[in-house]
């Protein structure tokens, strides 16, 4: 057998070199063109949904008409039945209220009137006048605490029924119509102690106050309202703020009160919702746009 000479040796090695070369360069240019088509890009990541967190109540231990008619009906439900008192009408102690009586929803009063709660206007003057009635403490309290005085001031909540806290539709310009009294059977009434605070008591002294009329006739088609914050507070020697008081006829409804602590009151035109004049527990007098 030959034997391969040494120029064929060098030539089939540098055969076998450049076939390597050839072949792994055109891999490499395969391999990038097909690369950039194969490859696909990254989806970005969902998102992640936040949870929705609904905004705050600003008064969330506030309670409203409505919130203090259905502490009275609870306590009225109880009473019916024979039942202890629900826990929730209990833990209402200390809890705070706003509530809106409206009054004069008829139109002015006589200059006659004895109404607890009305308005007139007079010598270009509006006249405001609301009037706590006074509740005797011994037709309540059986034994009356002997620190609690004699009567205690009240506020009765008018058509106890329903939440709103306007005026009647039908009511404005029914002033001079004679009408049934409507059933009184929810006060809001604060008691005071013999040796209790003296800031702020009414002392049966009715709220009052006087707007100067100037120009054009006020709005007050939708009549006045009585404004009332403060606290709910245990009755006397009770542990609980509603009290009621069983007619003599099982058909009639109960006669309910809730204690309450006052904090301020002021009268509000509803019509323009102007506040008229404020009371606060401080500060007997009131404190408004008054007139002379």
């Amino acid at each position: 057998m030959k034997e391969p000479s040494l120029r064929a040796s060098r030539l089939a090695i540098a055969g076998s070199i450049v076939g390597i070369l050839l072949v792994g360069g055109a891999g490499f240019l395969l391999g990038r063109n097909t690369s950039g088509r194969d490859q696909v890009p990254a989806a970005p990541p969902a998102p992640v949904p936040q949870p929705v967190v609904a905004p705050a109540d600003p008064k969330p231990n506030v309670l409203d008409r409505a919130g203090l008619i259905a502490l009275a009906a609870a306590a009225v439900d109880a009473e019916a039945a024979g039942a202890p008192l629900p826990e929730r009408v209990i833990q209402s102690d200390g809890r705070r209220f706003l509530v809106n009586l409206p009054f004069g929803c008829g139109g002015p009063a006589p200059a006659a009137s004895e109404a607890p709660m009305r308005w007139r206007i007079d010598a270009k003057a509006l006249r405001i006048h609301v009037e706590p009635i006074s509740l005797p403490v011994m037709d309540w309290l059986q034994p009356a605490p002997g620190e609690v005085e004699a009567a205690a001031e009240a506020y009765w909540i008018a058509r106890p029924w329903t939440s709103s806290e306007s005026c009647p539709a039908h009511a404005v310009g029914q002033e001079g119509l004679d009408a049934p009294v409507p059933e009184e059977t929810l006060a809001l009434a604060q008691f005071h102690l013999v040796e209790g605070r003296r800031q702020g008591r009414r002392a049966g002294q009715p709220l009052e106050t006087v707007q100067r009329v100037t120009g054009e006739m006020p709005d007050l088609s939708q009549g006045l309202r009585l404004r009332i914050s403060g606290r709910i507070g245990n009755v006397p020697g009770r542990n609980s703020p509603v009290l009621c008081r069983r007619p003599a006829d099982a058909g009639q409804r109960p006669v309910c009160l809730i204690s309450i602590v006052t904090d301020e009151m002021a009268i509000v035109n509803p019509a323009t919702g102007e506040t008229l004049a404020t009371w606060s527990v401080d500060r007997a007098d009131a404190v408004g746009r008054r007139g002379d």
